[in-house]
């Protein structure tokens, strides 16, 4: 098996060059994630890397289309990572080079970032022409989140002109959402306490359910 030549790559998403804007409060809590990729390879021979394999003419016959997939599978994960917050630091392992990780980063963590600042917002402001959305993470609100998520607006209809201040956030969609989530894992529970087979169970048997283990649909 190819070894790629760089170990770890380290993704400073939530910080910009590396650090933080302002000095994080004592309360602040920064998420990190490990990820091993596993053989990210570009198609272009490097004699400095093991990618013998992962040529057209290789074993693996890598292609573009292949190489297109493997970041689209990549970016559905990192899209995924910390539910609806991505984490500030993402480390990398078996990636070819730089490049490669750009490309990455050119096709998921800046569109996850979007929907981050889409998710994590509060509309404060609002008018014919124009909204003012508020974030609490001052890195959702650099240019390039809101200006694709001003054009993601204006194909769906809303042709205005988004702003971004960061400041308290009371209410979101992201929010919302977890109420709901809340709301419905607790029915489930419920739903399976009110059972009959369940409550002998626990009734005969003392069983118990196992925290975490009830998902609602």
């Amino acid at each position: 098996m190819a070894v790629a030549c760089l170990g770890a790559v380290i993704l400073l998403v939530g910080c910009r060059g590396g650090h933080p804007a302002h000095p994080l409060p004592d309360d602040r809590t920064l998420s990190f994630v490990f990820y091993n990729v596993e053989n990210l390879y570009d198609l272009i021979d490097d004699p400095q890397t093991n990618d013998e394999e992962y040529l057209p003419s290789g074993k693996k016959k890598w292609n573009e289309e292949k190489y297109r997939k493997k970041l689209a599978d990549l970016s559905s994960v990192l899209a995924e990572l910390g539910g609806d917050e991505l984490p500030e630091i993402i480390g990398l392992c078996e990636v070819e080079n730089r490049q490669v990780v750009q490309d990455l980063v050119a096709r998921e963590v800046i569109a996850a970032l979007v929907r981050e600042l889409a998710l994590q917002s509060q509309l404060v402001a609002r008018t014919e022409s124009s909204w003012t959305l508020r974030v609490e993470k001052e890195s959702l609100a650099n240019p390039g989140s809101r200006e694709r998520l001003q054009a993601a607006l204006a194909d769906a209809g809303y042709g205005v002109k988004l702003s971004v201040d960061v400041g308290p956030v009371s209410d979101s969609p992201s929010r919302r959402n977890a109420i709901v989530a809340a709301s419905k894992q607790k029915a489930a529970h419920e739903l399976l306490l009110a059972d009959p087979f369940v409550q002998e169970m626990i009734r005969d048997f003392g069983a118990k359910i196992v925290p975490g283990s009830v998902k609602s649909l």
